[in-house]
């Protein structure tokens, strides 16, 4: 299997963190986002749409983080991804839950306006609209996670699923904003959980180090402005 990701895609970690931790083989395809490789004609002509990731299975293509999870779970015979209907459906919740609205709140309008230069056009009002209402749906979608993770240790019950991996990216985002988790015991400790197995480190370690880089340049910019 090969595998076109950026490192620091929100959408590429799950699918990264998944291969590492299971000890999957794959062979690596990086394509920058921040470089605009993903608009190249040579990887539009394998994905269209110009998004990440996207994997390669000896010819069969299959963009979409969350299907990729599920492919891979599924021809290897995982037991990340349940065969028994209701185990899988709760899964599939969670898949579907992680990535609409707990995403829109949580990412879009929290973490994006500070991260993506496309965005840094906002007027100020227009930014402060974001954040208050990011502030309210993140709040609400975490309180409701916390409660879940007090019943059970996992996302989707009690063992581990494909739905960890994809969660715990579109969670850990706010770590670029240094969101404070602390009010919800029960996401922190499945966080810390989901950091302590063996492929985290090599399926985030960019991405901590582009959090390490902007915070210096945001540091950087301000003793400038000061000066």
């Amino acid at each position: 299997m090969k595998l076109y990701f950026d490192p620091i895609s929100t959408s590429s970690r799950p699918v990264t963190f998944l291969l590492h931790d299971q000890g999957i083989p794959f062979e690596e395809a990086p394509v920058s986002l921040h470089l605009g490789e993903h608009m190249a004609p040579a990887f539009a002509r394998l994905n269209p749409m110009a998004q990440l990731p996207l994997l390669d299975d000896q010819g069969f293509l299959l963009p979409e983080s969350n299907a990729i999870l599920k492919y891979i779970a599924q021809k290897l015979e995982l037991a990340l991804y349940p065969t028994d209907l209701r185990a899988q459906a709760r899964v599939d919740e969670m898949l579907g839950w992680f990535s609409t609205n707990f995403r829109a709140y949580h990412c879009i309008l929290g973490v994006y306006p500070t991260m993506l230069p496309a965005l840094a056009h906002l007027a100020p009002q227009t930014r402060a609209d974001m954040a208050a209402l990011s502030a309210y749906g993140s709040r609400r979608h975490l309180t409701v996670l916390d409660e879940k993770l007090a019943r059970q240790r996992y996302a989707a019950g009690d063992e581990l699923t494909i739905a960890d991996y994809a969660g715990l990216s579109q969670v850990t985002l706010a770590e670029y904003t240094a969101f404070d988790f602390s009010p919800y015991p029960h996401v922190a400790a499945w966080i810390e959980r989901m950091k302590a197995r063996r492929g985290y480190h090599a399926a985030f370690a960019a991405f901590h180090g582009f959090i390490s880089s902007s915070r210096v340049k945001s540091h950087q910019s301000e003793e400038g402005a000061s000066a």
